[in-house]
């Protein structure tokens, strides 16, 4: 009946605080790589370069248009006899610019730019420019200066025990990586509908249970996403790690374990 100093065990994954993966879009040619394999950039800087030829051609169409629909409409206002279709030229010249916009951000993502100063990452050795990339093919990651920080998820039981500024520790699955102490820094307040990081899922040897469906994985219980930083810094270059978590909650008599499963089976029963 007296409170042990317990901690709450879970597994979590070592990742940078501030990282961006890029992926390439549909029908991409990679026409430059002006950053290097670990090459530090700085915000605003382009990272790579990809050309659609379908896109190209789509933006030279609608820019046309849109000069030839602009000047149609300039040259209404001097000619009475055309003065009546200044309105439908003005309609036709709105839609044309709003085409051309739509595909000049579409044209944004074949020419990504850095949104924070960080380095460049798993770049693959093997690409090289003028080859074709598939849709959704993974081309590097950019991993953002600063210390790193853990995702853990915690049931429901545990997530009470636990509240910000909590300590805790970090060990790699098989002590082949990072040792690190932890600073809990924030917990949902609500249950998570989804799990984003696949390796904590006990399907591929993490702790949360979970069922898949159309590729989503979705906890079988409540659990609470819990955001924990390092107290040290990891080059850039390191990898993530998957690894376990230990946190040092609130105590806990736990005897108090057995009387709320106790509880709740009695209430279930009395439901009948």
């Amino acid at each position: 009946m007296l409170p042990w100093p317990d901690r709450v065990l879970t597994s979590g994954v070592l990742q940078p605080q501030a990282r961006l993966a890029l992926y390439a879009p549909a029908h991409a040619a990679l026409e430059a790589l002006p950053v290097a394999n670990g090459q530090r950039v700085a915000a605003g800087q382009p990272l790579l370069r990809l050309s659609s030829p379908e896109l190209a051609l789509r933006e030279g169409e609608t820019g046309a248009r849109q000069d030839l629909l602009a000047w149609q409409s300039a040259a209404a206002g001097l000619d009475a006899a055309s003065r009546k279709d200044w309105q439908v030229l003005n309609d036709q010249l709105a839609y044309a610019s709003a085409e051309h916009a739509t595909v000049g951000a579409d044209l944004q993502r074949y020419r990504p730019l850095a949104p924070f100063a960080g380095v460049l990452v798993d770049v693959d050795p093997d690409l090289r420019p003028g080859e074709w990339l598939k849709g959704q093919e993974y081309l590097g990651s950019l991993v953002g200066a600063g210390r790193w920080q853990v995702v853990a998820y915690v049931d429901q039981d545990a997530v009470r025990r636990i509240a910000r500024g909590d300590r805790a520790l970090f060990l790699a699955d098989g002590l082949a990586g990072p040792s690190l102490r932890l600073t809990v820094a924030s917990i949902d307040r609500d249950a998570s509908r989804t799990l984003n990081e696949p390796e904590l899922a006990a399907l591929f040897g993490g702790d949360v249970l979970v069922r898949e469906k159309n590729g989503v994985l979705y906890p079988e219980q409540a659990v609470y996403r819990v955001l924990l930083d390092a107290d040290a810094e990891l080059p850039a270059s390191s990898p993530a790690w998957r690894g376990r978590v230990a946190i040092a909650g609130e105590w806990e008599a736990p005897a108090w374990r057995f009387l709320r499963a106790a509880a709740g089976v009695a209430r279930r029963e009395a439901g009948f």
